[in-house]
């Protein structure tokens, strides 16, 4: 069973170092392109256009990812496609605070883009 997450523990807005995909930016992408169904908004009859979709979540100590919700509301089922993504991705590399890793507040946006 997995350690009980620690919900005393504080959780940093503003940190020295934010949480991170592993590998950054270059390997989140690749990440999306290989598990975001790019095609959910056009299934469920959006109309043409870029959409982007902010997703908050808590990146614990250890890298868990926790309370991801939505910020945003496009609608047309984008917001559970990133959480879907998000919820069942690799562990995230912590928050840094004085050199510890820190429970932290992370934001991340995704942008659909639905063609004609």
């Amino acid at each position: 069973a997995p350690p009980p997450i620690d919900t005393t523990a504080p959780v940093f807005q503003k940190v020295e170092t934010e949480a991170s995909f592993p590998g950054g930016q270059s390997s989140w992408s690749r990440y999306l392109v290989k598990n975001l169904r790019a095609d959910v908004p056009s299934n469920n009859k959006a109309k043409p256009g870029r959409y982007t979709v902010v997703v908050q979540f808590v990146v614990s100590a250890d890298g868990e990812l926790s309370d991801v919700k939505a910020l945003s509301n496009q609608g047309f089922g984008m917001e559970e496609e990133v959480i879907r993504v998000l919820t069942k991705g690799p562990k995230w590399i912590p928050a840094k605070q004085n050199g510890r890793n820190v429970k932290a507040l992370k934001k991340q946006d995704v942008t659909f883009v639905v063609s004609e």
